[in-house]
């Protein structure tokens, strides 16, 4: 857990870094709209932000709106890349986010944050 602490020293912000979540979707396993049409349930196959046909890959790494979000917040930790495919993310992850340097742990934690939201 990284524990965040405000101007108040009686008020603490926790975050936690869902490693849960993340293995779901680094395997493909979050209950998109796709995978759920699959298992038989009557939803649109539509994305909530855009309206393309939502899938893991689209609503995570393509879909223009969380796409410019992730942008953002990688821009203010003055992390400049293209959103890509899962593979080539997981792979930009695994070559880039080793360590504990408190930046890289950032980042990650960002990322993992905004998969663990946008769902």
């Amino acid at each position: 857990m990284l524990q965040l602490t405000n101007e108040r020293d009686d008020e603490c912000v926790w975050l936690e870094s869902s490693g849960f979540t993340q293995r779901f979707m680094w395997n493909g396993k979050m209950s998109t709209k796709d995978r759920l049409v699959q298992w038989g349930a009557n939803v649109g196959t539509g994305c909530m932000f855009c309206s393309q046909a939502e899938s893991q890959e689209h609503l995570f790494f393509l879909c223009l709106y969380t796409g410019h979000i992730r942008r953002l917040i990688l821009q203010r930790l003055h992390c400049y890349k293209a959103n890509q495919g899962v593979s080539i993310e997981q792979q930009w992850c695994t070559d880039n986010l080793k360590g504990k340097c408190l930046r890289k742990r950032i980042i990650l934690l960002c990322f993992t944050t905004t998969v663990y939201r946008v769902v």
